[in-house]
């Protein structure tokens, strides 16, 4: 292996990619690849305070806001799959019904419990 080595960091929803697209450059190109992943709100956080990286991997509303602060090289961006969001319920629940947009909202205010992401899933 080189002695120069590459930095990527991504989201934990990417973190499978990461660690997929770090072995095959590094099989490629002989480069020692250091790649961490943690959760997307806490990685912007880190590049925003300045920690070093080559590469990485976020939800695109996350990548420009780090364009726009000069944490991340414009133009630099690539957008590498499309996240949808996605409605459950419980195995034995009736399905509610989620055709329009009054329906969903119907829906969420009547269910007894919910459980949703904090961070930029589905954007």
């Amino acid at each position: 292996m080189s002695d120069i080595s590459l930095k990527m960091i991504s989201s934990m929803a990417t973190r499978e990619l990461l660690a997929a697209l770090a072995a095959q450059f590094g099989q490629r190109t002989h480069q020692r690849v250091e790649a961490s992943a943690g959760g997307g709100v806490d990685v912007a956080k880190r590049i925003e305070q300045g920690e070093p990286f080559d590469v990485v991997v976020l939800a695109s509303n996350a990548i420009d806001k780090l364009i726009a602060s000069g944490k991340v090289l414009p133009g630099s961006r690539v957008d590498l799959v499309e996240s949808g969001i996605a409605i459950a319920v419980r195995a034995e629940a009736p399905r509610p019904a989620i055709a329009t947009e009054e329906e969903v909202k119907a829906a969420v205010l009547a269910a007894p419990t919910l459980s949703y992401s904090t961070g930029p899933s589905g954007v």
